[in-house]
């Protein structure tokens, strides 16, 4: 029972503490190698002398039993609403009463697993043919850009209304504005950003033609006289007209850089747009065009004295994944990530830090501590370290303010729980609508068995792993089962990374396996076989996690407790 590999934790370790006990060990040496008290360890041979092996099992719990099962409201909520209720998604208290339950039930269920069923995120495929040769041209001027010469970013802010408003403006925290305006006319705006110091070059024109941008590139030239000069634009017709054609050809040291189609946030001035907008244009009185032009102007020279490089640091690679579509739309789409805040940038590089055990679990942390470590500001921190709260990974603690959270049993068994309740459902509607180009995808991810015995084999696994899992997920169609399986496999890599530690890695070669198991039943469309190896795939390597991990004495001094 001990050494079970597919028996209860909880039963493994209280034999475990009875047979050191048996060897004629201390107290305190048992509950070291067993990774637990002193006190568990009399509390179990005291059980083991009055009852024998019978006693070490669970004793009835006080209480009324439970009887809500947190998976089956996950699995509806991710199913849509039948269509007699006429609605789009689930509300907690639709949901409560389809099920049978409180609506409270239902709300503590989606808080576990961030489920927000009412929010609609937007997202936009590029349909670029030449979408990773645009990629890397125009991210190599970013991160690459050639020596003497001048990278600018160039964009128009089109239809810029001149609005006043109805009445004055309460200077109160926060201000308060009417909602109606009064329009007085529009112009359009065309900004050229230099990427290297971040300076500036504007103008406002009444319409937007290809002579417009014509005169404005000519601008550009002349502030940069006798440089090399890199443009990058989008796609707009009036920036590849024959006039535009003919003077690029007369001027040779100006160079077009276009950007993909359906891809304007790669253009690094759309920044300088989204600031302007917040800062001058949007909260503004304005009673002309000629008084919205002369704010425009003041705020970019004001920003000239004092601006920064905006900074791109993401390869061209690691993008055409995230933002290309696949061949028919029912294949594996994938949602860029675009953090828009510097909440959003220090959530994701501590909670990544957790995952990868950079903080291991029972770590302290302090915000100060993140601050200088990240280089990040202690409002984003703070904001970060609310929303890793909600989501389980950090605790307050005394004294250390936070404490990375332990990793327990019950966890483990919870997320394995869940992961074979929905994993093996979305393999079978997966199966023969993955497109040859997807499967093609995985096949290469997994074409070589994992050693798992340095941190890059360890992360060519983890990569697989989540490829295979998530791809499967996103062909089954739902787009809400692709998000929980994100975060389920975010929450079991930091598993898997503890039982590699504890001498685990020799199993990444059946897991290898049953991954293209997996990927030959998606090709021959057998729904039957991508259902029965998904869920073997999981279930037997969460026993074989559980079994690592409880018995490695290398991980007592690491935050894995039981739930006995």
């Amino acid at each position: 029972m001990a050494a079970s590999q597919r028996g209860d934790g909880g039963m493994a370790r209280r034999a475990r503490i009875v047979l050191l006990a048996a060897e004629g060990r201390p107290h305190s040496e048992v509950a070291q190698r067993a990774g637990t008290s002193v006190p568990t360890v009399r509390q179990w041979r005291s059980r083991y002398a009055g009852g024998g092996i019978e006693a070490l099992r669970d004793l009835p719990r006080p209480g009324r039993p439970k009887t809500l099962d947190k998976t089956e409201i996950l699995v509806r909520t991710l199913e849509p609403p039948p269509r007699r209720l006429g609605v789009t998604h689930w509300s907690s208290r639709l949901l409560a009463t389809d099920l049978g339950i409180s609506s409270a039930s239902v709300v503590e269920a989606w808080q576990d697993w961030g489920l927000q069923p009412w929010r609609q995120q937007s997202l936009k495929f590029s349909t670029e043919p030449q979408l990773e040769a645009k990629l890397a041209d125009v991210v190599g001027l970013y991160l690459h850009p050639p020596d003497n010469a001048v990278v600018v970013c160039i964009d128009e802010k089109s239809q810029v209304q001149a609005l006043d408003q109805t009445q004055l403006i309460l200077p109160m925290l926060p201000e308060r504005a009417t909602h109606d305006h009064i329009r007085h006319g529009v112009t359009t705006l065309l900004a050229a950003l230099e990427m290297a110091t971040g300076q500036v070059v504007d103008a406002c024109y009444p319409r937007h033609r290809h002579q417009e941008f014509l005169r404005f590139l000519k601008k550009v030239a002349a502030a940069w006289p006798g440089r090399e000069l890199h443009v990058v634009c989008d796609n707009d017709v009036t920036h590849k007209h024959p006039a535009i054609r003919d003077w690029l050809a007369a001027s040779p040291r100006v160079t077009l850089h276009f950007t993909p189609t359906g891809c304007s946030w790669l253009n690094m001035v759309e920044a300088f747009f989204s600031i302007i907008t917040r800062q001058a244009i949007r909260r503004g009185t304005l009673r002309s065009v000629k008084d919205l032009t002369a704010k425009i102007g003041a705020f970019i020279d004001g920003w000239n004295q004092q601006c920064q490089p905006f900074a791109w640091t993401k390869p061209a690679d690691e993008l055409p994944t995230n933002i290309s579509k696949k061949e028919t739309s029912r294949a594996e789409h994938y949602v860029r990530e675009d953090p828009t805040s510097l909440g959003e940038i220090a959530y994701s590089r501590v909670r990544h830090a957790i995952v990868r055990l950079e903080l291991p679990p029972g770590a302290p942390v302090s915000e100060q501590q993140l601050v200088e470590e990240y280089g990040l500001t202690k409002a984003s921190v703070r904001a970060a370290l609310a929303r890793l709260r909600v989501h389980g990974l950090v605790q307050l603690a005394p004294r250390r303010a936070h404490v990375v959270t332990a990793v327990t049993l019950r966890d483990v068994r919870e997320v394995y729980e869940l992961r074979l309740a929905i994993e093996p459902l979305a393999a079978e509607s997966a199966a023969g609508r993955m497109t040859a180009r997807d499967l093609q995808r995985l096949r290469e991810l997994t074409s070589d068995p994992p050693d798992l015995e340095d941190s890059v084999s360890v992360d060519r696994f983890l990569i697989a792993n989540r490829a295979v899992h998530v791809g499967v997920a996103a062909a089954s169609g739902n787009q809400r089962l692709e998000r929980i399986v994100s975060q389920l496999l975010d929450d079991s890599e930091r598993v898997i990374l503890l039982a590699v530690r504890a001498g685990a890695g020799h199993h990444g070669r059946r897991v290898h396996e049953e991954h293209r198991a997996l990927i030959a039943a998606l090709e021959a469309a057998d729904k039957k076989a991508a259902r029965a190896v998904m869920a073997a795939a999981i279930g037997g390597f969460r026993d074989e996690l559980v079994d690592a991990l409880m018995n490695s004495e290398r991980m007592s001094h690491i935050a894995l407790h039981p739930a006995d």
